[in-house]
């Protein structure tokens, strides 16, 4: 059971840095990268959620 919670949190690290990432590269876009912002919030979002 613990291994399988294990493996649960570490998808919502990855889910996480996944957001974060998406956040920060749409940001860099300007204008053209806004819908990657929106996108990286709501994927940092779920990460969030599933690591609770």
């Amino acid at each position: 059971m613990r291994r399988i919670l294990n493996v649960i949190n570490g998808m919502g690290d990855e889910r996480n840095l996944v957001g974060v990432n998406g956040g920060i590269e749409g940001g860099r876009g300007g204008e053209c990268g806004r819908g990657l912002c929106v996108v990286g919030e709501e994927v940092r979002k779920v990460g969030v959620q599933s690591g609770k």
